[in-house]
Formats: C-alpha cells, sequence, structure tokens
C-alpha cells in the first residue's frame, strides 16, 4: 500500500471511530504520528467498552429464542441505532439480514453510522433487493459522505443499481484527499 493510500485509510478508521471529521491538525501528522493517535483512539474505546461485549453477546445469543417479529417491534421502539450495531456484530450475517429485513430503511441507515464500513455495506447488500435499495437511499440522503466511505466496500455490478444520486450530488470542495479518491473512484465504477 502506498504511503498516501495508508494515510487515508489510517484517516478513514479515525473518522470511522469518531463519527466525526478528522481536525486538519491531524490529518497533517506524519504516518508515524497518526498511526498513533488511532491506536489511541482505538485503545480509549477498547476501555469504554470493556464488559459491555459480554453483555452485548448474551443479547444476541437471547434473540436467537425470540420471533423476528416481535425483535423487530421490540427494536425499533426500545433499540437505539448505535446499540442495534453493536448487537448486529454478534449475530451472525444471515440472522442480521432476517431481522433488519423487517426494519425501516431509516433505523437501518442510522445504525449503518455505527458499524465498520465494510460490514456495514456487507450488510446492507445481503438484504433482498428492495429493501437494499431503500437502505441505500436513506443512508445516501441522510449520511452522505457516510455513504461514500461505505460504497468503497460494494461490488461494481451492485453500484449502478443503487439509488445513490444524494452521494453524486455531493459538493467536491467540501471533500478531503481521501474523500475525493473514494469519490472519483466510484464515478468511475459506475461510468
Amino acid at each position: 500500500m502506498a504511503d498516501s493510500d495508508k494515510h487515508a485509510f489510517t484517516i478513514q478508521g479515525i473518522e470511522a471511530l469518531t463519527q466525526l471529521p478528522v481536525p486538519r491538525s491531524v490529518r497533517e501528522l506524519d504516518e508515524r504520528d497518526l498511526e498513533a493517535v488511532a491506536d489511541y483512539l482505538e485503545r480509549v474505546l477498547q476501555r469504554e467498552r470493556a464488559g459491555m461485549d459480554g453483555l452485548f453477546q448474551s443479547m444476541s445469543q437471547t434473540m436467537k429464542y425470540i420471533p423476528r417479529f416481535l425483535l423487530q417491534s421490540l427494536a425499533q421502539k426500545f433499540i437505539e441505532p448505535p446499540i442495534a450495531a453493536r448487537i448486529t456484530t454478534h449475530l451472525s450475517l444471515k440472522q442480521s439480514v432476517g431481522i433488519a429485513a423487517g426494519l425501516p430503511a431509516a433505523y437501518i441507515a442510522d445504525s449503518a453510522l455505527y458499524l465498520e464500513p465494510a460490514f456495514a455495506a456487507e450488510f446492507i447488500c445481503a438484504l433482498p433487493a428492495k429493501h437494499r435499495a431503500n437502505c441505500w437511499e436513506a443512508l445516501a440522503q441522510r449520511h452522505p459522505m457516510l455513504t461514500l466511505s461505505l460504497l468503497v466496500h460494494v461490488e461494481e455490478r451492485l453500484l449502478k443499481k443503487l439509488p445513490i444520486s444524494a452521494v453524486l450530488s455531493l459538493s467536491e470542495s467540501e471533500m478531503d484527499e481521501s474523500q475525493l479518491r473514494m469519490f472519483s473512484s466510484l464515478k468511475a465504477a459506475i461510468g
């Protein structure tokens, strides 16, 4: 991986961890210092999450015994998207898709904010075609920059079928270097 690609990948990782744009002063760090910041953030989050993974693992195991229609109803009413995302990471893809198939696209889009980009893309792409399209559309409208980072992980054959006009209409002047590269490769893939 080229140094500029590695730098951009580290920036993306920090943005995924924080769900915030990386400040310019951090972007300008050399690769070694940038990786140190990313490692530090990861350790802070790990410490913060300590013990919670066991809870989410237990919840995901319990969910196997609850009918899907009930889980779908409970999720919308009582489980906030960040919690749903954490539980999703402890379910199989098949289980996650089965539950998500009955949830509103906006709820899935908001939950995707809290998933690793590659997994979020895989998860949404595994949904039934109509629901998948609705989720990508909701995601593109609600979180266009996040959608851009997820689309990098989508197979080219699917990209052309997705309703992502909100992402394609983003202003390039508001993008940083890594986002511009993602945007350019997305436009090239779509044709």
